[in-house]
């Protein structure tokens, strides 16, 4: 794999969004396309500087994890760009004279879906922002912990702990009654009790490869009344 080259910022036609990292693209009415480029962001800021390759790494992280995740609950991958031959229903000609390899090794065709605006993180290990929290108030997420932890200690259990999901600025950790609130309770436990699910698989496979899994956050859409 050469990584000697930096897309820190992309510029196709049918631009819809930039994010701190991705920068997405229109295709079609049921599918877009999201660029990851080397942009670092870290605590709500997007660093000067970036990685060469970094954004080829994660595009292959995100369909490694998509493709071994889809089991538990569907996912909105479709395919690399670099894997886009015999689609017939995905019409790339626009973008024919914009996308080098650079762009292909960072890209992968996704369906559209409706953003639920909610963060779902678990955490495995009290560390982090949590860490935080349960040292000054002996909480998190605002529920009160009565068990004495140490830094980077396991929980018994994987706990969910979801927060807003802000346009911009920090994203606010919400309560259980708040996260009902905003999606309603039987998709607020359905969102739990899938993330939990995947990030007990997702902590397992790392294990397995001498890695810890500390925590992860996941989002979900809906698509045809169906959630992704």
């Amino acid at each position: 794999m050469i990584l000697g080259s930096i897309v820190v910022k992309t510029d196709l036609p049918n631009h819809l969004y930039s994010g701190k990292v991705r920068d997405t693209y229109f295709i079609n009415d049921e599918y877009i396309m999201m660029v990851s480029t080397d942009r670092i962001s870290a605590f709500d800021v997007v660093m000067n500087e970036a990685v060469p390759g970094k954004g080829e790494i994660l595009n292959l992280m995100s369909k490694f994890w998509l493709e071994k995740t889809k089991h538990i609950i569907p996912n909105h991958f479709v395919c690399s760009v670099d894997d886009l031959k015999n689609r017939e229903d995905i019409d790339m000609n626009l973008f024919e004279n914009h996308i080098d390899r650079d762009i292909k090794k960072r890209s992968m065709i996704v369906k559209k879906a409706k953003r639920l605006d909610i963060e779902c993180i678990v955490r495995g290990y009290i560390a982090g922002s949590a860490w935080s929290e349960y040292k000054n108030n002996n909480t998190i997420n605002g529920k009160h912990i009565n068990k004495k932890l140490s830094p980077a200690e396991k929980f018994d259990h994987p706990i969910f702990t979801p927060s807003t999901k802000a346009e911009t600025g920090h994203d606010v950790p919400l309560s259980e009654k708040d996260g009902k609130n905003l999606v309603g309770h039987e998709m607020y436990k359905f969102l739990e009790k899938k993330s939990i699910e995947i990030y007990n698989f997702a902590h397992d496979l790392s294990k397995e490869k001498g890695m810890i899994l500390v925590d992860t956050k996941f989002e979900f859409g809906i698509l045809d009344d169906e959630l992704y």
